[in-house]
């Protein structure tokens, strides 16, 4: 749980100071290391690291590391990124998932809808022909860019704007603290660290993809903090003409707007499921959704 009152300059430059010590005399190369080793519980590895460095109350650290033979420029003063420079990954197997959901379709084009600061992107920048990031913050996005051009990529499209059902202005609420994702123009999620920023800008996907000529979509990984619902209303044409197999993450403000399982299945053709894609180290086990709880959620097309 964030707590403003623990977030003062105070706090995040006392521990900046601490972990950059930490770093010139070694330490967090080696917890670094120690933490990669996968045999080791995850638990177990979260905690020893959090110990010794959190991303919480901390002022600005950058880093850059190898990212699956990619650069990545990072902050561990960053939720996101602090998992990154720990395990490698900010939930590896999520991204392992999404490279085999890209394969199996071929391989072509990937639309990361709520990009934040470019990890799925960057990740599958190897895989996809080309991919489009979404992104309508700026803090974020800004980090997406350097990635794009630490490592000369020209496959990524980036895309400062977010998508929902029609074209229009909204207030959005960007987070406090290190969870950079958690930032959403619905302004009953993440309350506890999310603040009024401001009017950005969304657009009706399927006027956007066509007026950008964005075609032949793959694979559609949407993670909009609680607007999924509108994204999809605004991408139906793109559904039923490109088929393209969605991975969404449906949290607890998601299914606040949705009136049961039938209103999600309503936003996308007929031709789709809608299941939980529950991940683990052991694999994937799927179930209906039936909007219960919260989870990750795949949309494919059957028949």
């Amino acid at each position: 749980m964030y707590r403003p009152d623990l977030d003062t300059p105070e706090r995040r430059y006392r521990n900046a100071r601490i972990y950059n010590l930490e770093m010139r005399i070694g330490l967090l190369p080696a917890l670094r290391l120690l933490s990669r080793l996968e045999w080791l519980r995850f638990g177990a590895r979260y905690r020893l690291a959090s110990l010794v460095c959190r991303s919480e109350y901390c002022a600005s650290l950058p880093f850059e590391v190898d990212f699956f033979g990619l650069r990545y420029p990072g902050d561990l003063s960053c939720y996101l990124d602090w998992h990154v420079y720990f395990f490698g990954a900010y939930e590896k197997a999520s991204l392992l998932y999404l490279r085999d959901l890209l394969h199996d379709r071929g391989g072509e084009v990937f639309i990361d809808i709520g990009a934040n600061v470019g990890q799925h992107t960057l990740f599958m920048s190897e895989y996809a022909r080309v991919v489009h990031a979404f992104e309508p913050w700026d803090v974020v996005r800004r980090s997406i860019e350097e990635k794009v051009k630490r490592n000369t990529l020209t496959n990524i499209k980036i895309h400062p704007v977010g998508l929902g059902e029609r074209h229009e202005w909204l207030p959005y609420y960007a987070p406090l603290g290190s969870n950079t994702g958690t930032g959403s123009f619905d302004k009953n999620h993440a309350t506890d660290r999310n603040r009024l920023s401001g009017k950005l800008e969304l657009v009706n996907g399927d006027e956007y993809f066509e007026a950008n000529e964005i075609g032949n979509i793959d694979l559609i990984k949407i993670d909009a903090e609680g607007w999924e619902k509108f994204v999809l209303l605004g991408l139906r044409k793109t559904l039923a003409r490109s088929k393209p197999t969605v991975f969404m993450e449906i949290s607890e403000s998601t299914l606040r707007t949705l009136d049961g399982p039938d209103e999600l299945r309503r936003c996308v053709p007929e031709c789709y499921e809608v299941v939980y894609a529950d991940i683990s180290q052991n694999g994937i086990k799927y179930s209906q959704f039936d909007a219960s709880r919260p989870g990750d959620v795949l949309l494919r097309v059957v028949g």
